[in-house]
């Protein structure tokens, strides 16, 4: 187990440049948190102070994410498939990916994100507690942009099939969350299109197991002469004060050895 990075203590497995470390009263928060720090406080308080603080780290870690998303534009140099507008598709690649990982505060904690095309997989650890005050996020996509050659526009229904495995704990003091998406965006307008796979918050004393399966479906138009990206999503964070633990556990810097991750096998577009 190491520190946030906020003790200059980096959990280093990834590109330093992934890593975004903040003092904690850089939080939106609406409570003042060195007064927090002076009081005795009960576990459910502990709790709610968590849940605030993950809450607004949450807010923080999505504008990572979709900055991260909005630099991807069209013309792409990745080995973009080709769809042809009217004609089914099923693409079982990746191309494109991204991570990151973010901290407030001084606590101990096990996190880190990656992302691997050849196996299409992302993975994501955000676990952090106990003693101290702090919240930790790490994110991670992955996913294949397509070009649609034809003129027009057609509906279509875009599907993505895959396997989610993971865990969301927590424990007096502690409260985490972890959101699983499958998107579709139009990269020529800027528009995505988005469903739910997986999303799940615990709090005080709770766990939440996951290991399976999944098929998504996406129904949307499209456009002749568009480029799009079709990607996987997984986002966790862990707050925690005082005694408490918390986090969000779909890959492996926990240690664990269980082989967590989010993965798809197969995009397919039918029209």
């Amino acid at each position: 187990m190491v520190f946030l990075c906020s003790l200059n203590i980096v959990y280093a497995t990834e590109n330093i440049q992934k890593e975004k470390c903040y003092n904690i009263s850089e939080l939106p928060l609406d409570f003042n948190i060195e007064d927090i720090k002076q009081t005795k406080i009960s576990d459910e308080k502990a709790t709610e102070i968590a849940e605030a603080m993950l809450v607004a780290s949450q807010e923080e870690m999505r504008k990572e994410i979709d900055m991260s998303i909005s630099s991807i534009t069209p013309p792409n140099s990745r080995a973009a498939q080709i769809v042809y507008l009217g004609t089914d598709k099923s693409i079982t690649t990746a191309d494109i990916g991204d991570y990151g990982k973010s901290s407030y505060g001084f606590t101990p904690a096990f996190y880190g994100s990656d992302y691997a095309t050849s196996s299409k997989k992302a993975r994501e650890t955000a676990l952090t507690g106990p003693i101290g005050l702090g919240t930790v996020n790490a994110w991670a996509y992955v996913g294949q942009t397509f070009n649609v050659s034809g003129s027009g526009t057609q509906s279509a229904n875009v599907y993505m099939e895959g396997k989610i495995k993971g865990m969301t704990q927590a424990f007096a003091g502690g409260s985490a969350s972890t959101n699983i998406n499958f998107v579709v965006k139009d990269l020529t307008t800027g528009t995505s299109y988005k469903t739910n796979i997986y999303s799940v918050s615990t709090s005080l004393i709770d766990g939440k197991v996951v290991n399976q399966s999944f098929n998504r479906g996406i129904p949307m138009n499209l456009q002749g002469g568009h480029n799009y990206m079709a990607y996987l999503e997984v986002s966790g964070s862990g707050s925690a004060y005082s005694i408490g633990e918390a986090g969000s556990d779909f890959g492996p810097w926990d240690g664990d050895g269980a082989d967590e991750s989010v993965s798809y096998t197969k995009i397919t577009i039918d029209f």
